[in-house]
């Protein structure tokens, strides 16, 4: 995702393919180490606001990869509802 955010949104006039591209393009040439805040923990076993926490986060996360594809904003917290 910050590789996304860095480089920018998919243009109007872009493929996926090409904006796809582009991001590998910028990626560094060193491997860059995941950061543990990344991760989601899989709520398998706990309580239903664990499985709500994560399903809220991957809303989030989701919602700002389809924000740089189409190229659209949104706020941080997605739309109001």
């Amino acid at each position: 995702m910050r590789l996304g955010q860095r480089v920018g949104p998919r243009q109007p006039d872009e493929d996926v393919a090409r904006w796809i591209a582009r991001l590998d393009a910028a990626r560094p040439v060193a491997p860059v180490a995941g950061h543990a805040h990344d991760e989601v923990e899989d709520p398998l076993h706990h309580p239903i606001e664990v499985y709500r926490a994560t399903a809220d986060r991957l809303d989030r996360e989701l919602g700002k990869l389809a924000d740089l594809l189409t190229g659209s904003e949104r706020s941080v917290d997605g739309p109001e509802l």
